[in-house]
């Protein structure tokens, strides 16, 4: 943890307008298929995880609270691997050839749109996933199907790029 100072003279900034990006506008393009627009997506879950390294942060001279001898601080804050996450759920039909496409390990790729009018978007785009599925429910020749990908990083565009643009914030992408 770092130094605690009061009065810190530290001076929040304006708070930023909300821009909502409802899950209603959202497009789902994973290894192909477009689950948005074959009604066919269920839930999707996103997820990152810093993996802070806690006690890496101390080391001989990072400084004491209020110059006591006791209560080292944190003189940096460092992390593990990164880690990210995607998974899904999707009911379809099991004859068409988008079952076979869930169930094959081939990576591909996934793109995750939200808008929020004509100039506030967030764009996710995992350059390379692969895919294991395990199905939650057959009936009727419906699958409902549990998809967790795993994010791979590709030798040439990364592990994920986020794209944002909002138009009332300056410097986050904004449109004029």
């Amino acid at each position: 943890m770092g130094k605690f100072i009061e009065p810190s003279g530290y001076t929040m900034p304006s708070l930023t307008p909300e821009v909502l990006l409802p899950a209603a506008s959202a497009s789902v393009n994973i290894k192909g298929i477009d689950y948005v627009a074959n009604k066919n997506l269920l839930s999707l879950k996103i997820t990152g995880k810093n993996n802070l390294n806690q006690q890496q942060g101390f080391y001989i001279g990072s400084g004491t609270q209020n110059g006591r001898a006791t209560g080292a601080v944190r003189g940096r804050l460092e992390f593990a691997n990164r880690q990210y996450g995607l998974s899904f759920v999707i009911r379809l039909k099991k004859t068409p050839n988008e079952f076979a496409k869930v169930q094959t390990l081939a990576s591909g790729t996934a793109i995750v749109t939200l808008t929020g009018g004509a100039s506030n978007n967030l764009t996710i785009t995992y350059p390379k996933i692969l895919c294991s599925a395990m199905m939650l429910a057959d009936t009727d020749q419906l699958a409902t199907l549990s998809v967790t990908c795993t994010v791979v990083k590709d030798p040439a565009n990364g592990i994920l790029t986020v794209q944002a643009q909002n138009s009332t914030v300056a410097g986050i992408g904004s449109a004029g």
